[in-house]
């Protein structure tokens, strides 16, 4: 793996954490990390491009690309 998939797995993994500490608020806690999400992709990427995101992340739900997220991530990466 490159420095950058690395990135990417440390960072799933460190939001997975703080979705698990926070599980007896699980949908509150993962409403507002979307809402967070949103709001940095608004800001970084413009109204236009974020829903163009938004369209896409439709898309591969739809083709069922998010159903085993977790299989991606290293076991040794899950405490």
């Amino acid at each position: 793996m490159n420095e950058d998939e690395l990135v990417m797995i440390e960072i799933q993994s460190k939001m997975v954490e703080m979705l698990i500490e926070y599980q007896e608020h699980g949908l509150q806690a993962l409403a507002m990390a979307m809402k967070t999400i949103l709001d940095t992709y608004v800001v970084a990427l413009g109204e236009e491009d974020t829903v163009k995101l938004l369209e896409t992340a439709i898309k591969t739900v739809k083709e069922g690309k998010h159903s085993h997220i977790l299989n991606t991530i290293p076991k040794n990466q899950l405490n």
